[in-house]
Order: C-alpha cells, then sequence, then structure tokens
C-alpha cells in the first residue's frame, strides 16, 4: 500500500512516501518560504523521483499536531485534498509522538517539548511497551513550570528531547537522573507514516469532512474574539 507522509507541524518538516510501513523516499526541508509555497512542490518532486504518480496512493498520513497553526493548517488542507481527489483515506498522528518514535526505544519515559510561545511549550510524556505507545502525560500547551513540575516524579527514568539549552533553568534544578537530548524538535516524515500506517491496521477510520488540526489551545483570533464577547 503506496503511504503518502506529510509533516508541517514546524518549520522543519518534509514528506515521505512508504510501501505500508517500509520507507521508500523521504524528503526534509526547512522552511524559509511557507508550506503553501513548498508542500505541493516537493510532493512533486517526491512522486517524480519515485516513479510514482499521485494516483497510485492508497493511503494519506498527516501530522495533526501540536505545532505550527499555520503549518497545519496548510499541511492538513492540502492531505485532505488529495484524499478527497484520490478517495483514499486519511490517517492523523501525534507530532510528538512521532518525534519520540523516530529515535524511541523501550524501556523509557520519553518527554518530547518544544516552545510554543506566550510563556509555554507543548509537551508529552510516552513509554513504548511490546511495541505499542502509550500517552501517559497528555499532550497539550502547558506553562514550562507546570509541565516539568508535574514529571518530578519521573526523575531517572525520563529521556528529555526537545529545546534543553532554552529551558535548563527548569531542567537543571528538577531533574538529577533524567537523560537530556537537545536538539531541534521536528517529527519524521517517515515516523508519521509508520505510526499512520499502525492506526489504519487497526481499523482506525477518520471522517474527512471532520477531520481538522489539533492545537492544543486558541488561536489569536479566537482569544481576540472571546475577549471582544466579554467586553460587549
Amino acid at each position: 500500500m503506496l503511504n503518502l507522509a506529510i509533516e508541517t507541524s514546524r518549520m522543519s518538516g518534509g514528506v515521505a512516501l512508504l510501501d505500508g510501513d517500509k520507507p521508500l523516499s523521504q524528503i526534509i526541508f526547512n522552511l524559509k518560504a511557507t508550506y503553501s509555497e513548498k508542500l505541493l512542490y516537493a510532493i512533486s518532486i517526491l512522486l517524480k523521483n519515485a516513479l510514482v504518480r499521485k494516483e497510485d496512493i492508497e493511503l494519506i498520513t498527516i501530522s495533526e499536531g501540536p505545532g505550527s497553526f499555520t503549518g497545519l493548517r496548510i499541511g492538513m488542507t492540502i492531505a485532505k485534498s488529495i484524499a478527497y481527489a484520490q478517495n483514499i483515506p486519511i490517517v492523523p498522528v501525534n507530532s510528538l509522538l512521532a518525534y519520540t518514535d523516530s529515535i524511541g526505544f523501550e524501556g523509557k519515559y520519553f518527554a518530547p517539548f518544544f516552545d510554543a510561545r506566550k510563556s509555554e511549550i507543548f509537551g508529552a510524556v510516552f513509554t513504548k511497551k511490546n511495541g505499542e505507545w502509550k500517552e501517559i502525560y497528555p499532550t497539550g500547551a502547558y506553562a514550562p513550570a507546570h509541565f516539568f513540575d508535574s514529571l518530578k516524579q519521573y526523575d531517572g527514568e525520563l529521556f528529555f528531547l526537545g529545546d534543553i539549552e532554552k529551558f535548563s533553568s527548569f531542567l537543571d534544578s528538577k531533574f538529577k537522573s533524567s537523560i537530556l537530548f537537545e536538539g531541534t524538535l521536528f517529527s519524521v516524515p517517515t515516523s508519521i507514516g509508520r505510526l499512520g500506517y499502525k492506526k489504519f491496521l487497526k481499523g482506525e477510520r477518520f471522517n474527512l469532512f471532520e477531520l481538522e488540526p489539533k492545537y492544543y489551545r486558541l488561536s489569536d483570533a479566537e482569544i481576540n474574539y472571546e475577549k471582544n464577547k466579554k467586553n460587549n
């Protein structure tokens, strides 16, 4: 089953083509232009290099968030458009889990996080047992102090992934025995594809017209709307 995976949750993103869960080709880019300018072009190059027609795609897997509101919205819109035109299923994947899956192994608690701006971070905690990922701290937008304080009980078993240096003041004072992995946090498209394909095999199906990105907090427009409602 030809599986087109799309990752647009952050500036570093990309697209991949898989045969089921087996990677065939991948393009990674760090955007200086917007996804609306680059994403369709990247998909076209990916398919051309793999000698695959868009009509051959049988599954779309897409990052659903958290991440950039604009990136997620553009990625989801393009993914849904392809799925609608080809009449094929689409499967969303948590972008923090996809990043964790790209480097994760069993027997640890993985805490991916990155700066969400507005004095918040996007974060979660996952663990992997018997080949299956389980979310043990829910994905969300958190005040850094709240997020890290909530994880102190796992010190010594945690593997932190993400903007370590930026939040070192929180980590250094609370976690003495956990592993800190500094790196640019973005989900690898092949991980989006693998995890999405696994969900598809489990029978998970998603309504194309109801599927939306998961932002995990209100947008600026929604915040301003709520403020205006209260003031009127």
